[in-house]
């Protein structure tokens, strides 16, 4: 199909894994033609304008495709418009229906003469602190532009500190109006950790009721293990994609390719003695703590917790290393115990938006009981 691009005309063709535009050069001695490839697996999203029978190609590249990317590298953002003019729209229309493009197309937005439509709507809760402390560059340079693209609104809130995840889970559960709510987190697996204990918590405390919550996550943490567990490379998920982050929020941009996966938690009690007697009958367990990641004990617990306060030291993996290192010939005495799974009844239903494959299972949350003692 012809298309003009920039006031070049371009040759726009479809392979397997990418969309290819070629302009052929009349340069002398030798004509030439100058390709442009862009990979599936780097789109973002597609837009079509009908009025003008444009398309507009959204993608993402590293500032050096050479080298491997980062924890910390944000993408460069590109958008191409593409104008295959009013005679080829037939054409068109049969490619953006193709299974390669039809699974990156933005749902059509509605015009100003349209009937109002209901805006999709996001709670956004950013960790700058999180990771490598890209996290408010991130948002900026390309989540916000997406959703601004995509016609979603957002109300965005900022991490002032340890545990304010959770806080702010608890003011967005208990100000919704909704049964159901969706929130972007924008941080790593300690950005997760509080928001789900401050839901819960409010929830548990009787100031909310029971509602649903769909999780979009932006893993820009340390290890962002949640998400690996979500998208792991065995499941065809590109580690070194300048999408690889991203594929929980544009299943939610692109709309159309959403699938629930339930949230798994364990619920954890610490069992701490009360003085002045240590007997293992005076002990009382702490408020319940809930993970969605790993419940930890013993040397694992200890590596995590020295880890943590390495974090502004060593801000990367390494830090994980060298808590290892100072725990390992560390002893401590202590007891865990795992007790059947109790009957009391669920707080509410989670999920995390992933894309659409295959047949979409049910949606629900289990919670697991387990404390620890020591």
């Amino acid at each position: 199909m012809d298309v003009d691009l920039n006031g070049i005309p371009h040759v726009f063709t479809l392979t397997p894994t990418a969309i290819v535009l070629s302009a052929p050069s009349a340069s002398e001695p030798v004509p030439t033609t100058t390709t442009t490839t862009i990979e599936f697996s780097s789109i973002a999203f597609l837009t079509h304008t009908p009025t003008t029978n444009s398309l507009s190609v959204t993608y993402l590249s590293f500032a050096d495709p050479s080298s491997p990317p980062d924890d910390a590298a944000v993408p460069l953002v590109h958008t191409l418009v593409l104008n295959p003019g009013t005679s080829a729209s037939a054409r068109l229309s049969d490619l953006l229906s193709s299974p390669q493009l039809s699974p990156l197309l933005l749902p059509s937005l509605p015009t100003p003469s349209a009937s109002p439509a209901s805006p999709r709507k996001l709670s956004v809760i950013l960790n700058s602190s999180a990771g490598a402390g890209t996290a408010a560059l991130y948002f900026s340079k390309v989540v916000e532009p997406f959703l601004v693209a995509a016609g979603v609104t957002f109300e965005k809130w900022d991490t002032e500190g340890v545990g304010h995840a959770g806080v702010l889970g608890g003011e967005i559960v208990r100000k919704a109006k909704a049964s159901s709510m969706t929130v972007l987190l924008v941080g790593g697996d300690g950005t997760s950790h509080e928001f789900v204990n401050g839901v819960l918590q409010a929830r548990g405390d009787g100031m909310v009721e029971s509602s649903e919550v769909d999780i979009i996550l932006l893993p820009l943490g340390t290890a962002n293990a949640f998400y690996h567990h979500l998208f792991p490379p065995e499941r065809g998920y590109d580690l070194a994609s300048p999408n690889a982050k991203l594929h929980s929020l544009l299943a939610f941009i692109r709309g159309n390719d959403i699938a629930r996966e339930g949230v798994t938690l364990a619920k954890n009690s610490i069992l701490r003695p009360s003085p002045p007697s240590p007997s293992p009958s005076s002990f009382s367990p702490s408020p319940p703590i809930y993970t969605l990641v790993v419940t930890s004990f013993a040397l694992h617990a200890s590596i995590l917790s020295t880890a943590e306060s390495l974090r502004p030291t060593h801000p990367n993996l390494s830090r994980f290393k060298l808590a290892a290192s100072l725990n390992a010939s560390r002893w401590t005495s202590g007891t865990l115990s795992l007790p059947p799974s109790s009957s009391s009844t669920l707080l509410g239903r989670g999920t995390i938006l992933v894309p659409y494959c295959g047949t979409c299972g049910s949606v629900r949350t289990d919670v697991r009981d387990c404390s620890v003692s020591g």
